[in-house]
């Protein structure tokens, strides 16, 4: 249910709460918020190339040891094939190595680009009053981004988001990832019921739940 990159850190009964908070926060608000968290945003094979550029440059020196012996291109062939097929390994034993191993603007941008596709694939663009709201955490990259429709992103101001998504992180890096969602949720719903009050009857137009993906 939510998939091996969250074992150990969400349970069921997380996922359960996670819906429900969405259901409290959306009361009172045309805002419809759809909490999603996914493995990774950034491509793997950027710092996989990275780590075996640097394997390579760590391990280059030691071939010149006795350049002229037959060993020697043994050595050299051992070593490169090191450099490639390990760094996949690494990073499944140290994820965390995968992201100093990118820029930080790098790493931002790949997590932005992925919550604008994710927007769509959830059709949160479809809503009538153009209120969707999409919190996406990137596994991964422990990065969290707030990116709302039409209207949310004409209303709401970058900074209002700016602080909830700083306090979610610091949860997720704390391992706290079921408390980080139900209080990002919880003031997602405060900022929307400002911009997009409601008193009147009001249908979900998007489930609740929570999405997971590779």
């Amino acid at each position: 249910m939510t998939g091996d990159f969250l074992k150990g850190r969400l349970s069921a009964q997380d996922v359960l709460k996670i819906s429900d908070e969405v259901h409290r926060a959306e009361e009172g608000t045309w805002g419809e918020i759809v909490p999603m968290i996914v493995s990774q945003s950034t491509p793997g094979r950027s710092a996989e190339w990275t780590l075996t550029l640097v394997l390579l440059l760590l391990t280059g020196p030691l071939t010149l040891i006795d350049p002229g012996h037959w060993s020697f291109w043994l050595a050299e062939i051992a070593l490169v094939a090191i450099a490639i097929l390990l760094p996949p390994y690494v990073f499944r034993a140290f994820p965390s190595l995968r992201r100093r191993l990118i820029p930080r603007e790098d790493l931002r941008a790949a997590v932005h680009g992925r919550a604008i596709v994710e927007l769509e694939n959830v059709r949160l663009r479809h809503t009538k009053k153009r209120t969707g709201v999409l919190l996406m955490v990137s596994w991964h990259e422990r990065k969290v981004v707030v990116l709302g429709d039409e209207a949310v992103a004409q209303a709401v101001r970058p900074d209002e988001w700016e602080a909830l998504t700083a306090e979610f992180a610091d949860d997720l890096r704390s391992g706290r990832l079921p408390e980080g969602f139900t209080t990002a949720i919880r003031k997602v719903g405060q900022v929307l019921r400002k911009h997009f009050p409601c008193t009147g009857e009001n249908a979900d137009e998007i489930k609740n739940d929570l999405v997971i993906k590779i």
